[in-house]
C-alpha cells in the first residue's frame, strides 16, 4: 500500500513505498510492483530484443534504488549486447549502505560512473548524493 502523501514545492517526487514510524496518512492505494526483470521478459518481443542498440533507463525510486537494481540483474547481465545507460539518482545521506551496494553492484556488471555538470558529460570515480549516469560503454554521447 502506498500512503497518499502531500508532495513538497521542492522535490515533486518525494514519497516511498515504505511506511514510516509516525505516518498518519490513511489514504492507500494498493498496486502491483514487478521487477524490471520480470517486465523485460514478459513484455519485450525477442526480435525487438535482437535489434536494440541503445537502452536509457532513469531510476528515480526515493531510497529504494538496490531494490530496482537487484530487480534488474538478469537483464544487465544480456545488457552488454548494447550500449545500457541508467540515470540514477542516489540518496546518500539517509542510506548510504544501500547506495555503496548500488555502486558495487554497477561496478561488478563492469558500468562505469558519469557526472553531468549542466556542460559536459565527465567520468567519476567516487560518488556524492545526486544524479549519476552508469554506463557499460566508454562512449555515451
Amino acid at each position: 500500500p502506498l500512503p497518499n502523501r502531500e508532495y513538497g514545492k521542492t522535490n515533486m517526487g518525494a514519497s516511498s513505498v515504505y511506511l514510516r514510524e509516525n505516518n498518519s496518512a490513511q489514504k492507500y492505494e494498493v498496486c502491483e510492483m514487478i521487477t524490471f526483470d520480470k517486465f523485460w521478459l514478459e513484455n519485450i518481443d525477442i526480435k525487438l530484443k535482437n535489434k536494440i542498440k541503445k537502452c536509457v533507463i532513469k531510476i528515480d525510486v526515493e531510497g529504494s534504488e538496490l531494490d530496482v537494481i537487484l530487480g534488474m540483474t538478469d537483464f544487465l547481465n544480456v545488457a552488454h549486447n548494447f550500449q545500457t545507460i541508467l540515470i540514477v539518482e542516489l540518496l546518500f545521506d539517509s542510506l548510504k549502505e544501500k547506495c555503496k551496494k548500488v555502486v558495487d553492484l554497477m561496478k561488478k556488471q563492469g558500468y562505469s560512473f558519469y557526472n553531468y555538470t549542466g556542460e559536459k558529460i565527465e567520468r567519476i570515480d567516487s560518488l556524492e548524493p545526486g544524479n549519476y549516469i552508469f554506463s557499460n560503454e566508454e562512449n555515451i554521447e
